[in-house]
């Protein structure tokens, strides 16, 4: 048994890194994930300006080869957020990417 050494691929297609949501409309998450031999759990954490969570979410993507999460979160404080995805196969490989918001 060959042990997997690469970790899954994130692509965040929504938000781009210029964003820019005003009040009342939402931040659109749009995210891919692949992984060739299955993945093992998938998080998304949005991370408001003081630092707390504004918004998470655990997909089930067990023993996929490719996830795609879609969705919405409405802010309701003007600020900048940040979006961490992380992703992790079975061989205990991980990724984290991130992308910044403004919220005005």
């Amino acid at each position: 048994c060959k042990k997997d050494k690469t970790p899954p691929l994130i692509t965040i297609v929504q938000p781009t890194d210029t964003t820019l949501v005003t009040i009342p409309d939402s931040i659109h998450f749009d995210i891919s994930l692949a992984e060739e031999d299955g993945m093992h759990e998938m998080s998304i954490f949005l991370i408001d300006n003081s630092g707390d969570t504004a918004f998470v979410q655990y997909p089930y993507v067990h023993n996929l080869l490719t996830a795609r999460y879609v969705g919405n979160y409405f802010p309701s404080v003007a600020g900048i957020y940040t979006l961490y995805v992380t992703a992790s196969n079975h061989s205990a490989n991980s990724t984290v990417v991130s992308r910044s918001v403004t919220v005005q």
